[in-house]
């Protein structure tokens, strides 16, 4: 390759990473500028409420939940969630039952204008703690009661991902249903929001 056009190809080259690094640049501001306007005092003037009540079944692990949040503009949520989980270890016939809370963040993706068909994805992070277990085997050699790990009084972290499918029946009720992805359960999940 001559040094002519190694300078063309390299030129090329800079030109076209550099209009990458400005698209993904101008990506990122759109993005920022959508969280400054949703908490500008005209975008506060838009906010309302959005609560939801959700069955989450998945292997081992079922539990309602309710979330308690703000919609800052026609994309995205920010809120609570709160929920009790039962957990199944059926190594030692044994179940633990569990408190947790947590924030979160739903993002839409609308299919309509009129917004009655939408893409979701909710993501959590919260804290838990066991409050009871029950069940378990007895041991024979020493005669304790195994059940799980965890016991009562135990906290963890837990967060999850659940993408999904809604679909608004009247104003703002909504049936909502799709796979969950969490620390304490991989299943689905099914409910209603208002």
């Amino acid at each position: 390759m001559t040094p002519a056009i190694r300078r063309i190809v390299l030129a090329l080259f800079l030109a076209l990473a550099t209009t990458t690094a400005n698209a993904q640049l101008g990506t990122m501001y759109s993005y920022f500028d959508g969280w400054r306007h949703a908490f500008s005092e005209e975008g506060m003037s838009e906010w309302w409420p959005e609560f939801t009540v959700r069955y989450s079944l998945g292997i081992r692990t079922r539990g309602p939940c309710v979330t308690a949040g703000i919609r800052v503009d026609r994309n995205r949520t920010l809120g609570i969630v709160a929920g009790q989980w039962r957990n199944y270890y059926p190594r030692n016939d044994a179940y633990t039952y569990t408190l947790g809370a947590g924030i979160y963040m739903r993002r839409y993706i609308h299919l309509s204008r009129r917004d009655v068909v939408a893409f979701y994805t909710d993501a959590s992070a919260g804290v838990a703690c066991v409050f009871k277990t029950t069940g378990g085997i007895v041991d024979p050699e020493t005669g304790i009661v195994r059940g799980s790990s965890k016991q009562p009084g135990d906290l963890m972290i837990i967060s999850s991902c659940e993408p999904g499918i809604r679909i608004r029946l009247l104003d703002n009720f909504h049936l909502f249903i799709g796979p969950t992805f969490a620390t304490k359960c991989y299943g689905f999940h099914i409910g209603v929001g208002f």
